[in-house]
Order: structure tokens, then sequence, then C-alpha cells
């Protein structure tokens, strides 16, 4: 070091130089004199030297956070080549972290210009949008850069580009400017989400939302599908007061996109602050069993009794309100329904709806002859040969066959009577014996009706199982038998917690170990599946026997769908056993999903959340799919008490699809809940 400062003194560069070499040689981390080395290199004209020398102090003081240092240093190799793109963009970036943004624009300007004269268009791009995310004043910087993106046939970031200027006009103020840049925006992709989300909220604020209607209808007539297109379709509707012309479109989205079904109940609610009961009630019938089947049955009972408010005869409503307590197998709240509907639809000469409500009375309570005279009347009146008997609420209430049981059950029981009868004449000798064998006959006749109504009343109010703790037993078996050991154990243990020690538990045990014995001393041979599955061989030959499948899966829907989710879940399983979830079908995936619903319904939230899991075992589901899958993890994981892992699924759901159903709600609930 005292060497190379005396050389310089006597003007010697060349040797302090060598001198400075050897003290960079021995310390390679002495920056101050690497940097002094660069200074030198520059005054014997050594460019390439200094370069070297400058870059390896610049890049030191970078790293170690040093912005202003490290600046400085490139501002020296800039001097030396003021052509240098690398340079520049170091010195942008570095400018840009200290919040210096008019000298990061400087050089990113710089940067662009260099690509564009090299002919690297995409890059030169790449580098303006820079810019202008630096700056959020700038606007036509993005006005400029979808010109170019569209004069080089590069349509989406053309359309992406009017879409972010058009953003900055509105937050500027300038309205009618954000709707050009849209329309530009539009017509070169008709699809774009973002850029229809704010066309359409442009102009319904300048009071124009007709024109966006009209250009959503466009595109929808282009491209039926096009469910974000429905959607804001629907919402532009409803913003211009034209909620029956939202309902037309919101029919046709659900019916490809049921889940789409909760924007009814906002035409509930619209229809109901405007008055319109007849309207309410229909679109609340085209979302009611959705959300039966969703286990909102206490928010349809609160919609159906607001419509009622407004006009007690809405016989639509009324149909509901039948419907409701079938599901909740309210005898007295059914009857009591029907017979007011009955009465409601005769004085507004409804005949379809007195004779739907007088099939259901002379069902329930078959003894009160006026009903089943009244819906003779009618048949005979209009011609009707059949009664209009509503098969999913009879199934539901006779599981299927009990109709036909309880009317054979009656001829039976009659024709007894009647040779009982005639016996009794003939022992007796009556001269007028059929006037008494008669009234005899009718006093029989009402036993056999009375009897038949408690009949009635059973298969209706009397749940399957007499206790829940028989039905989660049931459930445990069923594990058993079909060799679930793990979940049968699971269950047994949960079911231990919740009801204590129970004598049945340590029957079930002794049963469930029993069978896993008999498995593990090979009691039970392995058949083919069984010893592919031992050697992981891969068996992707189809399932054939799709017949059997298509008829337990078309059971458990019809099962489901009556409310007896018990035969549901054994049809699902007995679906379920014959295909899998790499069979290249979604056949898994829908019997998976179905039982989780199921065991929700029967309030087995942990057994729902099981099968959730395994619908998730498909393989290429889609993003509706897993959204779906997951709201449903989290609601059966909220029903069992595990807020944790429920707010795990519905933060999954918010941040792929944050208008996904009641998703933000549920996080807001789950929050409080915690705190």
């Amino acid at each position: 070091m005292r060497n190379a400062e005396r050389f310089i003194a006597q003007g010697k560069i060349r040797s302090a130089i060598d001198e400075y070499k050897q003290v960079v040689k021995h310390d390679p981390r002495d920056y101050g004199t690497l940097n002094m080395l660069g200074d030198l290199h520059f005054k014997e004209s050594n460019k390439d030297a200094a370069v070297r020398c400058f870059t390896q102090v610049a890049e030191y003081y970078a790293r170690q956070g040093f912005s202003q240092k490290a600046i400085a240093i490139y501002n020296k190799i800039a001097r030396i080549k003021p052509d240098s793109p690398e340079v520049s963009e170091k010195l942008a970036e570095l400018y840009q972290s200290k919040g210096s943004v008019s000298e990061a624009k400087s050089h990113y300007t710089t940067l662009a210009e260099h690509y564009l004269k090299k002919g690297y268009r995409t890059e030169a791009y790449a580098i303006w949008k820079q810019i202008g995310l630096l700056d959020p004043n700038n606007t036509q910087v993005f006005v400029t850069l979808a010109e170019a993106y569209l004069e080089d046939n590069q349509l989406d970031e053309a359309a992406e580009a009017y879409g972010e200027a058009a953003g900055r006009f509105s937050r500027a103020g300038d309205h009618a400017t954000a709707v050009e840049s849209l329309n530009k925006a539009l017509t070169i992709n008709a699809s774009n989400v973002n850029c229809l989300n704010g066309f359409v909220r442009e102009l319904t604020g300048l009071g124009r939302a007709d024109e966006a209607v009209e250009r959503l209808e466009d595109i929808l007539t282009t491209n039926p599908r096009n469910r974000e297109v429905a959607r804001l379709l629907i919402d532009c509707h409803l913003s211009c007061g034209r909620p029956d012309d939202a309902e037309a479109v919101l029919i046709q989205l659900v019916e490809s996109e049921p889940a789409n079904y909760a924007k009814f109940l906002e035409l509930v609610s619209i229809y109901i602050e405007r008055r319109e009961a007849t309207s309410a009630g229909r679109a609340l019938t085209m979302c009611s069993e959705h959300m039966l089947m969703a286990g909102q049955s206490d928010e349809l009972e609160a919609r159906i009794n607001s419509i009622l408010a407004l006009d007690p005869n809405e016989l639509a409503s009324m149909r509901l309100l039948a419907r409701f307590f079938s599901w909740k197998r309210d005898k007295d709240g059914l009857q009591e329904t029907l017979v007011k509907m009955a009465s409601v639809a005769q004085a507004a000469s409804s005949v379809d709806d007195e004779r739907y409500a007088l099939s259901q009375l002379t069902i329930l309570v078959p003894h009160q002859t006026e009903f089943s005279d009244r819906l003779d009347e009618l048949n005979k009146l209009h011609g009707f040969v059949e009664n209009p008997f509503d098969n999913r609420i009879i199934q539901e209430q006779f599981a299927g066959e009990g109709q036909y049981q309880l009317e054979t059950d009656f001829a039976i029981a009659a024709d007894d009577t009647v040779t009982a009868i005639d016996n009794q004449i003939e022992r007796n000798g009556h001269t007028n014996g059929r006037v008494d064998g008669a009234e005899l006959f009718d006093a029989e006749i009402a036993d056999i009706n009375v009897e038949t109504a408690d009949i009635i009343e059973d298969e209706i109010l009397t749940p399957k199982y007499e206790t829940e703790l028989d039905k989660e037993l049931e459930s445990i078996r069923f594990y058993i038998e079909n060799e679930y050991f793990e979940l049968a154990s699971r269950t047994l243990e949960e079911q231990r917690q919740r009801f204590g020690d129970r004598p049945e538990f340590a029957e079930i045990e002794v049963r469930l170990g029993s069978a896993m014995s008999a498995q593990t001393n090979g009691a039970k041979p392995l058949d083919i599946a069984e010893i592919r599955n031992e050697f992981g061989i891969e068996d992707i030959d189809p399932i054939s026997d799709t017949g059997d499948y298509d008829t337990h899966y078309q059971m458990g829907i019809a099962y489901q769908e009556m409310g007896l989710t018990e035969e549901a879940i054994k049809e699902y399983q007995d679906a379920i056993a014959l295909v899998r979830p790499n069979d290249g079908s979604k056949r898994f995936f829908q019997c998976a999903n179905l039982m989780g619903h199921c065991f929700m319904e029967s309030g087995m939230a942990n057994l729902a959340s099981v099968w959730y899991h395994r619908a998730l075992e498909v393989k290429d589901l889609n993003e509706d799919e897993q959204q779906g899958i997951w709201y449903e993890l989290a609601r059966a994981y909220e029903a069992g008490g595990d807020v944790e892992n429920a707010g795990r699924y519905f933060e999954q759901v918010y941040a792929e699809n944050v208008d996904y159903r009641d998703v933000g709600e549920c996080l807001k609930r789950l929050a409080v809940e915690a705190a």
C-alpha cells in the first residue's frame, strides 16, 4: 500500500496498479482498494479492466444493502459504458428499491429504448409495463403499451393493457375514457372477465347499464356457456330493476351449474321487497330442493313464511310449505297446510293445486272421507283417470312400497271383515242381516282406517332408529362387515367420547377384533382384485358392471330426495364398491360426494369428512369440483367442532373464488368463534 501511494505521488500509475493488484490478490474482500484500482485503470484508459473492478464493488454494495454506494459505483460504470443495458437495469432496480421513482423511470426508459433498437420488442414491452406499475398515475404508458401489443398481434396482452389503463382512468375520475378503453379491450377479447367486470361497473356508475346489458347479451348469444358473463348479466338486470329478466338468465345458469342456486334467494328478497308474492314463490320454488339438500331448511321456512305474510293465499308457497313439513316429517304441520291449500285452491279454481293437496290428505287422514269424496268429484268433473299422487312425497313417507302395501292390507282386511260379517249373520239368523251387516262393516272399516292412520303416522314420524346411538352403531357394524376396519375403529372411539362407555361398544369392539383377526389369519381368501393390489399390479380395465352401478346410484339419489338418508347411504356404498377413484370416470367422485351429504344430513359430520376426502382422491377434478368439496369439507369440520380445519378449507375456497356461495361469511363466523 505504501509503495502504491508513493508511485501515485510520483505519477507512476502503472507501477501503482501493480502494487494494488498484489493487495487485492492477497485480500479479495478489500473493496476499497478494488475501487481505487478501477479508478487507476480508467486513468490509464483501460476501460474494460476498470469496469470489471467497479462491477465487483457495485455488486458487493448491492448485496450488502448499501444502495446509495452501489448507485455511485454503477454511475461510474455508466459514464464508461453509457449504452450498457445491464447497468441501466441495475440502476433502475436500485433507484426503485430506494423509492426514487423518477430516476428509476429514467433508467427503465433507457433500457426499453435499447431493447426496441435491438428489435427485442417483448423485452421492451415488459420494461414499459414495469414503468407503468412503478408510477400509478402514468396512464398513458398502458395505452401506448396496448397499442404496441395490438400492432404485434399480442391480443391477450393488448386487452390486459387496455384494462389496466381503464382502471387508472377510472381512479382519476375519467369514467367515460375508462369505458372507451374497456370497449377496445372487449373488442379484442370479449370474454376477458376483468374487463367485463370493469365495463359493467363503469357503465352502471354512469347510468348506462342498458348498454352493458346489450353487450353481455351479445356475448352470451355467441357463447351461451360462459358462466361469468351470465352472472354479470344477472347482476346488470338486477341493478336495472329487472328481476324477471335476471330470473330468466339465472334459470339457464342453474341448469348448467346448480351451485349458483343461492342467487335465487337474492331474487326472492327483491320480490318480497317489491311485495310480489307470486314471483317470490316462483323463484323460491326453483331453489327449494337445493336448500333442503344443503341443510338450509330453516332458512327455507323463513322465506316461505315471509311470502305468506305478504299473501296468505299464495299457492306456490303453500306447496313449498307442504314440502318443508314433509321433509321435517311433521305430520300435523303438513296436514294443516294441505287442508288450507285445498280450500284456497278451490276458491281460486286452481284444480291442479286442489287435487295435489287432496291426494296427500287422502293418504294422511284416510278416515276423513270428505277429502277423497272431493277428489273423486274433481276427477269426474274434469275427466281425470288417476289421482295426482306426488311420487316423491309418497315414497318419502311410505318407503316406496307403503302406499301399495296399505291398499293391499286394506283390501285383505276388508274381505276378511265381510266374510266374518256374513258368517255372523248366518249364525244369528238375522232377517235384516244385510242392514246390520252393513253397519257392522262400516264399524270395521272405521277401525281399519284408524289402524291405517296409525301405520301412516308411524311411517311419517317414527325414525328408523330409536336413538342416535343406534344409528351410529349400525354405521360401525356396516364398516366392519365391509372391512373398513380403520374407519370402524376411529368411529367407535369418537362415539365413546360422545356417549361415554356403553355395553354396546364392548360388543362392537369384540366383533371388530374378531373380524380383523380373521382377515389376519387368512380366513378370507384374497380375490383377484386384492392379489393385484398386493403386488402393485395396475388394473386399467374399466368396470364392466355399469348396469349395477347405475341401478344403485339412481336408487341412492331417489332415496336421498325422499329424505331416507340411511337407505341412500347403503345404495351409494353398493355403487361405490363397483368403481375406483382412478378408473377414468367421475363415478367414484359423485358417489363419495353424495355420501358425504347424506352423512351430514344424518348428523355424522366426521363420517362426512371421510367421504369428502375420498372424493378428492379422484384425479383431474375441475376447479368447481375441487372448490365444492373443499367447501363441504369445511362445513363438515365446522359441524364436528374442528374450527382449525374448517378455516383451512374455507380459506382454500376463498383464495380461489371469493364469490363462492357464502364462504366470506363463513370465514368471518369462524374468526368470531375463534376469538
